[in-house]
């Protein structure tokens, strides 16, 4: 089934680039969804499709966005249009566009919560509150995620709840609620199934956990877990996590005074976005960098005023 595809295709990594790699797993999944019967097992099927790096790839989302859509229209499958319409959403957001992205997720609840499915449910929720977590709007962002980590079936296969108190922790973070943001991060941690341990999402719960160190000053496990973050980043070649862990370690090193540091990790940052869609994630990094040019170099101060 499923998990052999995959390995098969992992096999093949070695010749093909990160994007071939992750069209293929995605392929793969899609053509097991669409022979899915089992209602429970398709919803599985479909959430699997984000442990295989699909998020850096804002094109690829709305293409498997379409195809999971005309699959559950011609099928009148309601379980599978109402994920659609989720993906969508996080295509549009990674791209930038917020209303659009909204758009979608609204859609997507709606049919999910027709469908009576609490795991459909809660991932609509959860990929819907992304939005507000970006936008800052902490209260709205953690009022879904709660619904969204209340609601999923335990008994689930793929055990999602980790992924709401993940980025709960997050917004926490934003609100620099550091207890509370360190409480959801080491609750999304031990929840977190063992073989999604080598996951780039992981590396996200690890950074956010070494962001908050930081900024109670412990430098020595802020470090500590900003090296297991950056390298399950490296190790999955994910440009999008690679740019938020180097973004964090900028953050950690302009507290702590070392600005040689914060500048290479902010270049690293917006670097590792060309060539992509994500180039709203160079909005932290050129900011950071006019800020830390601004009393040195006024000529690359201006450079990345203009970049922002």
């Amino acid at each position: 089934g499923l998990l052999f595809a995959l390995a098969s295709l992992n096999n093949a990594s070695g010749r093909q680039t990160s994007e071939q790699i992750v069209r293929q797993k995605v392929a793969s999944i899609v053509s097991v969804v669409s022979r899915e019967t089992d209602e429970n097992n398709k919803v599985d099927i479909l959430l699997s499709v984000y442990t295989v790096s699909i998020d850096a790839y804002p094109v690829l989302l709305l293409e498997t966005y379409q195809k999971l859509y005309n699959i559950g229209v011609s099928k009148k499958d309601k379980i599978i249009i109402a994920s659609a319409w989720s993906m969508a959403g996080q295509g549009y957001r990674m791209a930038g566009n917020y209303v659009k992205a909204l758009e979608c997720h609204y859609k997507a609840i709606a049919l999910a919560t027709e469908t009576g499915n609490v795991n459909l449910l809660s991932y609509a929720r959860n990929q819907m509150a992304h939005i507000y977590k970006d936008r800052q709007e902490n209260d709205k962002a953690l009022a879904l995620y709660r619904l969204a980590s209340g609601g999923a079936n335990k008994d689930s296969k793929v055990n999602s709840t980790w992924w709401a108190f993940m980025n709960m922790g997050g917004v926490y973070l934003n609100m620099r609620q550091l207890d509370s943001s360190l409480y959801y991060s080491f609750k999304a941690k031990t929840l977190i199934p063992e073989k999604n341990l080598g996951e780039i999402t992981y590396s996200y719960i690890l950074s956010n956990i070494a962001s908050v160190y930081s900024l109670k000053a412990d430098n020595e496990k802020a470090m500590r877990y900003f090296d297991s973050a950056l390298h399950i980043a490296e190790a999955a070649r994910s440009q999008r996590y690679i740019n938020s862990v180097s973004m964090a370690l900028s953050e950690h090193f302009y507290r702590c005074r070392q600005y040689d540091s914060s500048v290479a990790y902010a270049k690293k940052a917006i670097a590792i976005l060309e060539g992509t869609m994500l180039s709203n994630l160079a909005l932290q990094p050129a900011r950071m960098l006019a800020t830390l040019y601004e009393s040195r170099q006024s000529d690359s101060a201006l450079k990345y005023w203009k970049v922002y």
